[in-house]
């Protein structure tokens, strides 16, 4: 089992093209460091994959490039999910029980779904993943996530009420 997990929850971020190069670009970046790694142990099943899931139009997708996330993202009419994850092929053997993972998933159907997760027995990868990928979303977040809370639709049904009444 992987020894460092940190993760987050997300909300109220803005997901556009730019967004995902630069996402893919981090993600690209930590994976680097854990081919590098492998080559020198000549462990292939720490070899990280880079993979994309795209969800559109009731249909979804596994892919391999950012081009091909690109282009099925510019072509969506309403995106359901996108998910972008680093796993290597012994945390694949294991369904994730063991060896190392990065993903971040953004789900429009139910913001409950949405989070950052990286897991690995090397804590400095973790931290320095997380940082990178927390530090990147900061920039993205958006300022309206009040008006979606609990509280503004009780503010908003009791002026009705007040309104009705008078």
């Amino acid at each position: 089992m992987a020894q460092f997990l940190r993760d987050a929850h997300l909300s109220n971020i803005k997901v556009t093209e730019d967004t995902i190069s630069q996402l893919t670009e981090i993600f690209a970046n930590r994976a680097e460091i854990l081919f590098d790694a492998a080559s020198t142990q000549g462990n292939d099943d720490k070899k990280p994959l880079l993979t994309f899931i795209i969800r559109f139009d009731g249909k979804g997708y596994r892919l391999f490039s950012l081009e091909d996330l690109i282009r099925h993202f510019r072509r969506a009419k309403v995106i359901e999910r996108v998910i972008i994850i680093i796993e290597t092929l012994e945390s694949l053997r294991s369904n994730r029980s063991i060896g190392e993972h990065l993903e971040v998933l953004f789900d429009k159907l139910d913001g409950n779904n949405c989070y950052l997760s990286v897991t690995s027995d090397d804590s400095d990868w973790v931290d320095s993943s997380y940082s990178a990928v927390q530090e990147l979303l900061e920039k993205y977040k958006t300022k309206n996530g009040w008006a979606r809370s609990g509280w503004t639709t009780l503010m908003i049904q009791l002026l009705a009420v007040i309104v009705v009444l008078l």
